[in-house]
């Protein structure tokens, strides 16, 4: 595992952790600004194994309903203590 450059104006370096260095035993793609961060990572993920993979956030698919949901269960006793009345739609 090391640094290979990558046609990128923002994040020209790149590292591709191996799946025995990860949580979910997949292969990973990181990508850095500078070769620095990308050594230093690469050091981490030896020295730490999985554990240095775990700033990697998982994005969370939220569906319109209940986003919808969430909203009117917050919104409800507002707009109740206004005098106003939410419905729920057909």
């Amino acid at each position: 595992m090391k640094p290979i450059r990558f046609s990128s104006e923002t994040t020209p370096w790149r590292v591709i952790v191996p799946a025995r260095y990860s949580s979910n035993r997949k292969r990973a793609v990181r990508y850095f600004r500078s070769l620095k961060d990308a050594e230093r990572f690469c050091s981490r993920v030896f020295q730490e194994g999985s554990a240095a993979l775990k700033d990697i956030k998982q994005t969370r698919y939220i569906s319109n309903d209940l986003t919808i949901d969430a909203l009117r269960t917050w919104l409800r006793p507002i707009a109740q203590a206004d005098g106003y009345v939410l419905c729920d739609p057909i």
